[in-house]
């Protein structure tokens, strides 16, 4: 239809008075079925020209947001039309930007007393029109409600996960507790019968019971990293400089059990938004658990050995840690970060759940694949910062040798 409009419109010199009220009879039914739809949107939409001049927008721009011109604002800068300072601050910092994406998006909130609003302000850059002007969509969305249950499910979430870790710390430290009885009970016996104990006697009960102690601080300190909420402290970082560090201190512990370290690092990485201490700690989570898959698949005469890779991958930089360790079964894998799932006779089962946190706490995505009796390969990636997409970083190739 709008192109035989179109076509008609260049013609209309030719068009005789029937044809040519015909033609604006369409042309109006275009308009209006064009109007109904934009207006039965549940977002607002703004068509914006080069000079930032309003083309075109529907009557639910009202609705979200205010703004000066509800009828009348055909041509007025969008400065003017857009009562909000915060947004056309962000419109016009993106526009001022040469090396601005083709789509960006942001959040605004609102709150009145006890009521908040979510406004999320989209922009579609060199959006074409049917009459061949080249302009920007702005799309403004209500999502106060989508965040609402969104926010409510998480709290349902960790309430869950909660109740879970709880049960599983009750499980947990059964055991240990038990040993602590059972051997103060022998303490108490033996000091009983025999009046006094012997120096070894004595050692050898403090000990099993000061292991147990040990033991007990770790269950409790494991559950309260993984339930309380994280304290971030994102700032730049090269990863390259963090994985070798990491690399030089776990290499004369992977020594000690004959495990191989190779780090290959990946040439032109940006910097990353990292907190320093929280991706360390996710490394060695998941380098502990490398070396006990290992250890648990020597008994095959394998050597060990674990590859640390950084990469470059569109907008993510991934850390891939590999091991040729004991691997995880098809219907385990599912289940490794679930608190307190373990398939090693030692540990809490709390270390894989607590690297899953710490990932999505840098907006990261975490990715497990594995082979029972051939390995097993973590896949940390992190987000580019818009503005280190461009820059080098420090590259080079790390073999240690057993």
């Amino acid at each position: 239809m709008d192109k035989f409009l179109k076509k008609a419109s260049e013609k209309l010199n030719l068009l005789d008075q029937s044809q040519t009220k015909q033609l604006f009879a369409d042309l109006l039914e275009t308009l209006e079925l064009k109007d109904f739809i934009l207006d039965s949107s549940p977002d607002g939409i703004i068509l914006v020209g080069e000079e930032r001049n309003i083309f075109y927008q529907n009557k639910v721009v009202s609705s979200i947001i205010a703004i000066n011109y509800p009828r009348f604002y055909k041509f007025r800068d969008i400065s003017s039309q857009i009562v909000d300072s915060d947004i056309t601050d962000f419109l016009h910092d993106y526009w001022a930007d040469p090396r601005k994406e083709k789509t960006i998006s942001k959040e605004f909130t609102y709150q009145n007393g006890e009521n908040v609003k979510i406004i999320l302000v989209a922009v579609f850059n060199r959006f074409n029109t049917f009459h061949g002007h080249v302009c920007d969509m702005i799309r403004l969305s209500d999502i106060t409600e989508k965040r609402i249950k969104e926010n409510r499910l998480k709290r349902s979430e960790s309430l869950a996960q909660m109740t879970t870790m709880t049960a599983g710390v009750a499980h947990e430290i059964k055991n240990p507790l038990g040993s602590i009885s059972l051997y103060l009970q022998l303490l108490r016996r033996d000091f009983k019968k025999h009046q006094s104990l012997t120096r070894e006697q004595a050692e050898k009960y403090l000990k099993v019971i000061s292991e147990e102690i040990d033991r007990l601080n770790s269950i409790v300190v494991d559950f309260l990293f993984a339930v309380k909420p994280l304290s971030v402290n994102l700032r730049k970082e090269e990863v390259n400089n963090l994985v070798f560090d990491i690399g030089q201190f776990v290499l004369p512990e992977l020594k000690e059990n004959g495990i191989e370290l190779e780090l290959t690092l990946a040439p032109g990485l940006p910097k990353l938004m990292l907190d320093r201490s929280l991706f360390r700690q996710a490394a060695l989570n998941v380098i502990k658990n490398s070396m006990q898959a290992i250890a648990c698949s020597h008994a095959d005469g394998k050597d060990g050995k674990i590859d640390i890779e950084t990469k470059l991958n569109n907008d993510l930089v991934s850390v891939i840690f590999t091991d040729n360790g004991c691997g995880i079964s098809e219907d385990k894998l599912s289940k490794i970060f679930e608190p307190y799932y373990t398939t090693k006779e030692t540990g809490t089962g709390l270390g894989l759940t607590v690297l899953f946190k710490i990932i999505k706490e840098h907006n990261g995505d975490l990715n497990v694949v594995s082979r029972e009796n051939e390995g097993t390969t973590f896949v940390l990636s992190f987000p580019v910062p818009k503005d280190e997409r461009m820059k080098i970083g420090y590259s080079g190739k790390v073999r240690y040798a057993k």
